[in-house]
């Protein structure tokens, strides 16, 4: 999260996690659904990790949108 392009980073997995729910909802390839599971884990890690170490606030925030 301290990362010069920490953001930039954080909008591309956005980007994509949209994207495959978008695709999920029409597919019924279980690969969309398994890559859309690893992604939903993958942002509840990142905020769980932000809280349990007790970050910075701006860092949790920029998971907030």
């Amino acid at each position: 999260m301290r990362a010069p392009r920490a953001q930039a980073h954080l909008e591309t997995l956005g980007g994509l996690t949209c994207n495959l729910m978008n695709l999920s909802s029409t597919s019924d390839d279980a690969s969309v659904t398994e890559a859309l599971d690893h992604l939903l884990e993958s942002w509840s890690t990142m905020a769980v990790d932000l809280q349990m170490k007790e970050q910075d606030q701006a860092m949790l925030q920029v998971l907030t949108p």
